[in-house]
């Protein structure tokens, strides 16, 4: 059935508005979340408002440091590799190898992030698997859960 009206500029602005405004609450949400993840991790909540220190400080306290530099390796390299062939027709499958292997790398560094931070706060595989598919949720949900944060579980050299 075809569409015989369009929404008027008052129903966009509303709509628009509205939307705006739910996405900012959440985005706050997210920030206390991350905030309070950082407390229980005895490390200073700010760290979590500064753009990619907030995913060292993340990655560190799960014990994935070199990790952490490895992911930003290969999207450097990746975004050299798309830089040269990307607009190259010709350069077309040796960019959409590298990007096939930069995004399973990603993927598999995401997978054990999540489970090292499911297991750093006490949780278990089904913690993980929330992670990894409704990262949001559950992340507010360790945020503001009761969740303890134990280093000693990791057993890593950090």
């Amino acid at each position: 059935m075809p569409l015989t009206s369009y929404p008027t500029d008052e129903e966009m602005a509303t709509i628009v508005g509205a939307t705006s405004i739910y996405l900012t609450v959440f985005y706050i949400l997210l920030v206390v979340a991350g905030w309070k993840i950082l407390k229980k991790a005895g490390e200073p909540g700010w760290k979590i408002l500064i753009p990619i220190y907030n995913f060292y400080t993340l990655f560190k306290i799960v014990g994935m440091k070199t990790w952490f530099w490895a992911v930003i390796c290969v999207s450097l390299v990746w975004g050299i590799i798309y830089g040269v062939y990307g607009s190259d027709p010709n350069g077309k499958t040796v960019y959409l190898v590298t990007y096939f292997f930069q995004s399973v790398f990603t993927l598999i560094v995401d997978i054990i992030y999540c489970y090292r931070t499911s297991k750093a706060f006490h949780h278990g595989l089904g913690y993980t698997i929330g992670l990894i598919f409704l990262p949001n949720l559950f992340w507010l949900i360790l945020g503001f859960g009761r969740s303890k944060y134990d280093k000693k579980i990791l057993k890593t050299n950090n």
